[in-house]
């Protein structure tokens, strides 16, 4: 429940009352621009089906498009809460743009080692693309990548990160919020939890169609979703927990994403992913398609798992000290 606080004596600090409106505007600006990709992302199994004569399967792109829903709206609210320059505003600006660089950072990693590889795979009836053209266009194809997910995202950072802006919210919203009640850095995985545990529905009982990879064999059916809906309950607990400040929330994530990493590394050293496509009833034209591209298989697979899982457990690492500090209290 929000209150007011008690004012304490202010340091020096230059008011950013100014930047937080036009941060706040292009927040929302932002926030139109995810909203229009939402019939665009709907769309593209229409058309994709007016070329090839196939029904239209929807659920590869539901997911997509409530993650561009949520951030239309995240970012507008957001925007809104700025221009207002409310403390809740700039602390859940700063984890999502801090979400946003992780994920460009990481995405970058794995589009320099897995984008040669598949531009050097011709398309059916087609050419390879030359050496040099394939090293043009992963640079652009990271050039870009880096101005949407790694540039965009930093200046966010620089700006809300900065302690006159900190100070300047302070000053005019002296009110407590939820978003005081914990660390930013535990908020951050609180919140990251409770999204995953929404999101999983849509893509893994929807999409996935309960198709799970279980220590070196593949899970569907009810097997598959007696696993889903059971790491949502303890991730569902985990957001609570961490929020809480509770260490058991803590030790909970941890121990199942280890368990779902190595589950992972185990069937995808032994199974083929193409086999997991089948058993979540991918057409045909859109297996060839992976088939086509290696990177989809193999080795290649582990290493996205280990490229994904690895940024993960050291940032679990570095928020375990604020679970410490609250047992010594």
């Amino acid at each position: 429940m929000d209150q007011t606080l008690p004012v304490p004596p202010v340091p020096q600090f230059k008011d950013r009352r100014g930047g937080l409106i036009a941060f706040g505007i292009l927040l929302i600006v932002g926030g139109c621009f995810c909203a229009l990709f939402v019939p665009m992302t709907l769309l593209g199994p229409a058309m994709a089906a007016r070329e090839t004569g196939v029904a239209p399967d929807y659920r590869m792109v539901i997911p997509g498009a409530l993650m561009y829903g949520v951030l239309a709206v995240a970012f507008v609210w957001l925007g809104i809460g700025s221009i207002k320059a409310r403390r809740w505003a700039r602390a859940l600006t700063l984890i999502l743009a801090w979400l946003w660089l992780v994920t460009g950072v990481i995405s970058i990693g794995i589009m320099i080692v897995i984008l040669p590889q598949a531009l050097a795979n011709p398309p059916p009836g087609g050419q390879a693309l030359p050496e040099a053209a394939r090293i043009m266009a992963t640079i652009v194809a990271v050039a870009v990548t880096g101005v949407l997910f790694v540039l965009l995202p930093g200046v966010l950072v620089f700006f809300y990160g900065s302690r006159h802006v900190k100070a300047t919210c302070e000053a005019r919203d002296p009110v407590r919020r939820w978003t005081d009640a914990c660390p930013l850095p535990v908020l951050a995985l609180s919140l990251v939890l409770a999204y995953s545990v929404v999101m999983w529905i849509p893509t893994f009982l929807v999409l996935q169609r309960s198709v799970v990879p279980f220590f070196g064999r593949l899970l569907s059916g009810a097997p598959g979703t007696a696993v889903i809906v059971t790491l949502m309950a303890l991730w569902g607990y985990s957001a609570w927990a961490t929020y809480r400040l509770k260490p058991a929330g803590w030790w909970v994530v941890v121990t199942t994403l280890a368990v779902m990493t190595v589950s992972s590394l185990l069937t995808f050293s032994r199974v083929d992913v193409i086999e997991m496509y089948r058993l979540m009833e991918v057409s045909e034209e859109q297996i060839q398609q992976f088939e086509q591209y290696g990177f989809f298989q193999g080795r290649s697979m582990l290493l996205v798992v280990a490229l994904s899982a690895l940024p993960v457990f050291g940032y679990l690492l570095y928020v375990k000290k604020f679970f410490r500090r609250r047992i010594q209290t």
